[in-house]
């Protein structure tokens, strides 16, 4: 997987780290009053990232394991199950690890 996909994986994680639904569902009525009025969205409107397609088995893998503080063996496990390549899922869940992404309920 290339460094922009991860990337972009990242950003996804981090927005959901620092915003709610709640803040999801304001920013597009903000951003669409901007859009109605013909004015540019004010720079405080912050939408979420789209998650590429290919990337959410690992976004929602990511959630269903951390909910149970996942464990070497479940990651490889769970990797072997959905016949994927481990060390790159590991790699992956790490960078999610690393980067602080805990939330589960926002998923």
């Amino acid at each position: 997987m290339d460094t922009a996909r991860v990337k972009k994986l990242i950003a996804v994680l981090q927005w959901d780290l620092k915003y709610t639904e709640k803040d999801r569902i304001e920013f597009e009525k903000l951003a669409a009053a901007a859009v109605k009025r013909k004015q540019p969205t004010p720079d405080y409107v912050k939408p979420r990232p789209e998650l590429r397609y290919e990337l959410r088995f690992y976004y929602n893998a990511y959630c269903e394991l951390q909910a149970n503080d996942f464990t070497f063996a479940e990651c490889k496990q769970y990797a072997e199950y959905y016949g994927i390549d481990f060390e790159l899922f590991r790699y992956i869940l790490r960078v999610m690890k690393n980067n602080g992404y805990t939330r589960i309920d926002g998923a």
